[in-house]
């Protein structure tokens, strides 16, 4: 997926004009994305192309749901013959879920993540290409089995994928067929890409499993409040129906505990999104 990450400027330059910007300048996957956060880099010695960050505990905004953090990082230091012709090609992302333990889910940011399986294959080209050291966040919300009804989302008919539920991080939705079992793992993330090598490249993947073991929020690391305070303001902002009960001085809160220290924000991004939302909190008065 690749995510545009100038929506956070736009936003800063209207709301320090002293106005609320329109619901659709707030694109909550990019604000999520125009932060860095301290994602692992793969390790030279496993030849691998991408390592993950995967983390899951409640989500602040609806306590009983659960939020997890997608993150990925790219290979840092390619060979000289790969630098010039980007690190992977054609990536794509398949997020898919355990119906065991997932009643209904949604990625948070995007509108309508559907399409067909033929549309991302992992034989097929077309997905983004990827330069060295290159990082993508992806947020979702997860309604667990038993908590309540199903109404984050819901799941189209069943195909041949490792449980019975997944989601594409580059906004496309598919369902699989059996092997759902009694597997621990809340998800699987699965990375389809081609070496730099040309389009004709055999696909490769990388598979990264997450399970759950019930944290809660106050438990999650720095990086993991800090991405959830972001996403809440862009609901906020938007005026969605899945904002909760949580307020602008909850996303203060909630950032602040993810910048706590130097190493959380050597840069001062977090400084000024904090600023950013007292001065926007001031607006919605």
């Amino acid at each position: 997926m690749a995510v545009d990450t100038s929506s956070y400027d736009d936003l800063r330059r209207v709301i320090e004009g002293g106005r609320l910007p329109a619901r659709e300048m707030v694109r909550i996957e990019e604000l999520v994305n125009h932060f860095p956060y301290r994602y692992p880099l793969p390790r030279p010695q496993d030849g691998k192309t991408f390592a993950a960050a995967l983390e899951v505990a409640a989500a602040p905004w609806a306590p009983t749901h659960r939020l997890v953090r997608i993150g990925l990082r790219s290979r840092d230091e390619p060979a000289a013959a790969e630098r010039l012709r980007a690190i992977a090609r054609d990536v794509r992302i398949d997020v898919e879920f355990n119906p065991a333990k997932v009643s209904s889910y949604r990625l948070i940011g995007y509108e309508n993540p559907r399409l067909r399986k033929e549309d991302y294959a992992a034989d097929k080209a077309g997905g983004v290409d990827l330069v060295a050291g290159h990082t993508l966040t992806a947020l979702f919300e997860i309604v667990p089995m038993g908590a309540e009804e199903r109404r984050v989302a819901d799941r189209p008919a069943a195909d041949d994928l490792r449980y019975q539920a997944s989601v594409v991080v580059s906004t496309r939705l598919e369902t699989p067929t059996q092997n759902a079992a009694l597997s621990n793992e809340l998800l699987m993330v699965t990375v389809h890409y081609r070496n730099p090598g040309g389009i004709f490249s055999m696909s490769q993947t990388q598979e990264f499993p997450l399970t759950d073991a019930g944290r809660a929020f106050a438990d999650a690391s720095a990086d993991f409040k800090f991405v959830a305070a972001v996403a809440q303001f862009g609901m906020i902002l938007r005026g969605s129906p899945h904002r909760g009960a949580a307020t602008m001085g909850d996303v203060m809160a909630w950032a602040t505990a993810g910048a706590s220290s130097n190493a959380d924000d050597p840069r001062g991004y977090r400084g000024d999104f904090i600023g950013l939302a007292r001065k926007t909190q001031v607006l919605l008065r």
